[in-house]
């Protein structure tokens, strides 16, 4: 089974909070404020974030299964993007954060997702970004071919 993250993944969060920044760590921050508090201070951020450049890759699929991790106070706006933005059938299985996914995970399984502190990255699929290409791992998606490959082998 393949599933796929939204935040950093299909939805630009950072752009939506804080424009044309280059985020180039896991903890940014900006006038001292992070992603999560930006957005805790004005959650219609989440609905007005635009996609990425990797959710056209979706269009060809007949359904996806996001696993994302929101905040509960998140939970409705992320469904108003979902249905705003992604042309095909999903669902969303919401969790509390990386190590809740981690445990859905099982064999044959695969998670596209950018973050950077997994335990293992043995059944993810990391999408590049500037704040984790420290991190040396088994299977890497630097561009939209790699996306459509991932979903091709997994789908």
């Amino acid at each position: 089974m393949i599933y796929i993250d939204v935040d950093g993944v299909i939805r630009d969060l950072c752009f939506g909070a804080w424009g044309n920044v280059e985020v180039t760590h896991w903890d940014f921050e900006v006038n001292g404020k992070g992603i999560v508090d930006t957005i805790d201070a004005n959650p219609e951020i989440l609905v007005k974030s635009p996609p990425t450049e990797y959710l056209e890759c979706l269009s060809g699929l007949d359904h996806v299964i996001f696993l994302t991790a929101q905040r509960p106070n998140w939970i409705e706006f992320t469904h108003r993007w979902l249905k705003m933005y992604v042309p095909i059938q999903w669902q969303a299985i919401i969790t509390r954060g990386p190590d809740d996914k981690e445990r859905r995970l099982v064999d044959g399984d695969i998670l596209i997702d950018d973050y950077p502190g997994f335990k293992s990255f043995d059944r993810i699929a990391l999408l590049d970004r500037p704040y984790n290409r420290h991190i040396d791992v088994p299977l890497r998606i630097t561009d939209k071919n790699g996306f459509m490959e991932v979903l091709r082998a997994y789908a």
